[in-house]
């Protein structure tokens, strides 16, 4: 059936089929924001895991300001 998809449910609890256009510009560019936000996060974890090597814990690895330098790496272009 169609209607799971014409009752998706965006942000504000309104159905898709009853969204304005606004809505929907408003709804994109919240999920736009996520994913960006989201792609960042994994950046900085994988970076993270390949800087610690053979250590077991990141605290072994890689001290907070090391921590911090790759988050605002990961993040650059979220935070621009």
């Amino acid at each position: 059936s169609y209607d799971k998809y014409a009752n998706w449910p965006l942000g504000d609890g309104t159905p898709l089929i009853k969204a304005t256009k606004k809505q929907l510009l408003v709804e994109a560019e919240f999920h736009e924001t996520q994913g960006k936000t989201m792609l960042a996060r994994a950046t900085w974890f994988k970076a993270l895991a390949v800087r610690m090597g053979d250590a077991e814990t990141v605290g072994e690895a890689i001290d907070g300001e090391g921590i911090a330098a790759l988050y605002k790496e990961a993040h650059a272009e979220v935070e621009a």
